[in-house]
C-alpha cells in the first residue's frame, strides 16, 4: 500500500547554532527533571535531589558533575571548557551559582560563558 505521508513524522527541527539559542537550551536542560519532556522524557539533568541537600562544597561538586554530564550527553552543539566551569555555593541566597564556559561547534575561535543560579531566591 502506498502513502504520501509518514506515519511517524520527524519532530526535530534543524538546530540553531548561535549563543542565545545554546544558552537557552542549556538553561532548559538544567531545569528539567526526568519525565518532564513529553516526547523525550529521558532528557534531564536530575538536579532536583541535590537542590534539597545542605549547601556545601560536596553538593556543589555533585551538581557540577551532573551539569557537565547532562550537557555532554544532550547538547551536541557544545564543547565544554571543563577547566573554567564551576559551581559555587551561595550561602546568603540559599542557592548555587553555576559558571559554564564552552565553545559552540561552527563558531570556532570563540569561547562563551554563562552564569546560572540554581535553587533559592
Amino acid at each position: 500500500m502506498y502513502y504520501d505521508f509518514k506515519l511517524e513524522p520527524d519532530r526535530r527541527q534543524p538546530l540553531v547554532y548561535d549563543e542565545k539559542a545554546v544558552i537557552q537550551n542549556i538553561k532548559m536542560l538544567l531545569s528539567t527533571e526526568f519525565g518532564e519532556r513529553f516526547f523525550e522524557p529521558h532528557i534531564c539533568a536530575e538536579l532536583g535531589e541535590a537542590l534539597f541537600e545542605l549547601i556545601d562544597e560536596d553538593t556543589a561538586d555533585f551538581i557540577l558533575n551532573r551539569v557537565i554530564n547532562a550537557i555532554s550527553a544532550y547538547e551536541d552543539r557544545v564543547l565544554m571548557d571543563y577547566a573554567n566551569c564551576e559551581v559555587v555555593p551561595n550561602y546568603e541566597n540559599n542557592r548555587y551559582d553555576v559558571v559554564l564556559a564552552f565553545r559552540i561547534k561552527g563558531l570556532e575561535g570563540q569561547t562563551f560563558s554563562t552564569e546560572i543560579s540554581l535553587g533559592g531566591s
